[in-house]
């Protein structure tokens, strides 16, 4: 496990950076609410359209918390793939990978899907960026009672 002046030296990235990473929070949002609504199973579902969600890590994650319950392997895991992999240790990368893990964890241990993306996620982009990153989830939510309201008129 990281130290946190280990990870708060890390996590500090470009503003376009972090809006890099906000298309990875709006995956994320996507997996936590089909985790939610419809078992861990239907992110694998999600995942198999590597056009929507190409990044291999979060691919791995999801797998990951669908085949193992336990975690701290879980976490010793993901973590150890942040810290062994290249393109983690520069630019916007640790921070997805940071973020993706942490979402991870919360999805598998059932987490309330208001404190993942409105108080944890957004702790990791600091102060002046949570907003746009808690605006990621309310739009995802938007869209949701949009959709159910249009199809049940």
């Amino acid at each position: 496990m990281m130290s946190m002046e280990y990870l708060a030296s890390r996590v500090q990235v470009t503003r376009e950076g972090k809006q890099d990473c906000l298309y990875t929070v709006r995956q994320l949002v996507e997996l936590a609410f089909a985790a939610r609504d419809q078992g861990l199973l239907a992110m694998e579902k999600l995942i198999d359209d590597r056009a929507r969600f190409p990044d291999p890590f979060l691919r791995t994650a999801v797998q990951l918390v669908i085949d193992t319950s336990n975690q701290n392997n879980i976490r010793r895991v993901l973590y150890n793939y942040i810290h062994t992999t290249a393109a983690y240790k520069a630019n916007h990368k640790f921070l997805e990978g940071i973020i993706i893990t942490e979402a991870m964890l919360a999805i598998s241990a059932g987490e309330d899907l208001d404190y993942l993306f409105i108080y944890l996620l957004p702790s990791y982009f600091g102060l002046e960026y949570a907003d746009a990153v808690t605006d990621v989830y309310h739009g995802f939510k938007r869209e949701l009672v949009r959709d159910a309201v249009e199809q049940n008129p």
